[in-house]
């Protein structure tokens, strides 16, 4: 996998946003449509707890999103892309293919069934 460049995200003054204003914001929510897939996707795919998604200001500070955040953020923007005014549904399925691979991952502990080699029958394994 080729190596990403963070995006850099700047902010006039941030000291003085409230969440109101960060979260009625079309730039951020455009970044973010744009940038989170990809990000998660990379995340996901090398294992790591954390998709940074942009840095802020060149301060050196991330805008990262955990692992249990990532399909509530993906599930967003599914809702902004089949907004009535956007539309973009080969994004939604794109995206919808994204949350199944994230959810298709292996459970910690779980056994696989197995042939049980005196009956034939399918049952789980015995440690």
């Amino acid at each position: 996998m080729r190596i990403r460049k963070v995006v850099r995200a700047l902010f006039d003054n941030l000291e003085e946003m409230t969440a109101e204003d960060i979260a009625s914001s079309e730039i951020l929510k455009k970044l973010l449509s744009d940038n989170l897939p990809s990000c998660i996707k990379r995340a996901h795919a090398l294992g790591y707890t954390y998709a940074s998604v942009f840095e802020i200001n060149a301060s050196e500070s991330y805008l990262e999103i955990h692992k249990s955040q990532w399909i509530p953020a993906l599930e967003t923007i599914i809702s902004w892309s089949s907004d009535e005014n956007v539309q973009d549904y080969e994004k939604c399925a794109e995206l919808a293919k994204l949350i199944k691979e994230i959810k298709g991952e292996k459970k910690i502990g779980t056994k696989k069934p197995s042939k049980n080699k005196n009956s034939g029958k399918t049952g789980v394994q015995s440690d």
